[in-house]
C-alpha cells in the first residue's frame, strides 16, 4: 500500500506503487498541493490522483474512492484531516498516519521524530512502502 505521515508542519509520503505481487513504480508522488496551499496525501491507487486533486480543488463536486482509500490533509494552520474514499472528514491530531506503514510511522513520530523519518523507517520495516519520499509542508 504506502506510508502517509503527517506531524503537523510536514506531509511526507514514499513513492512505491505495487500490484500484483510486483513494484510497479519507485517514484510516484502521492503528496501535493493543493490550489488553496493545503497538502494532501493518499494510501490507495495512482488511479485516484485525479479525482482526488480534482474534488479537493473544487473542480468536481462528488468522489467515490471506495474502502481502500483514505486521506490526510494539512492546512496551513497545523491542523490534519482524515478523509474517506467518500470525501467526509474529520479532524485528526498529529501526529498522523495512514497506509500499511502507517503503525512505524506513528511509532516514529511519537518519539519525536519528524514525518520525513518516519516513512524513511517506514520504508525498511514496511514491504509495501518504498521508493523516494516527497515532503511539503502546507504553503501560507
Amino acid at each position: 500500500m504506502t506510508t502517509i505521515a503527517c506531524d503537523g508542519s510536514i506531509m511526507a509520503g514514499d513513492g512505491q506503487v505495487t500490484g500484483g505481487g510486483l513494484v510497479h513504480s519507485l517514484n510516484f508522488v502521492k503528496v501535493h498541493h493543493l490550489d488553496d496551499g493545503r497538502v494532501v496525501g493518499w494510501a490507495g491507487t495512482p488511479f485516484q490522483k485525479k479525482p482526488l486533486l480534482d474534488f479537493l480543488n473544487g473542480v468536481t463536486s462528488e468522489m467515490t474512492m471506495g474502502d481502500d482509500f483514505e486521506a490526510l490533509i494539512l492546512h496551513p494552520d497545523g491542523k490534519c484531516y482524515c478523509m474517506d474514499g467518500n470525501g467526509n472528514t474529520y479532524e485528526q491530531p498529529t501526529p498522523a498516519a495512514v497506509g500499511s506503514g502507517a503503525p512505524v510511522a506513528l511509532a516514529v513520530m511519537s518519539t519525536g521524530l519528524d514525518a520525513i523519518e518516519a516513512v524513511s523507517i517506514a520504508r525498511t520495516l514496511d514491504t509495501l512502502t518504498g521508493g523516494e519520499i516527497v515532503a511539503l509542508s502546507p504553503l501560507v
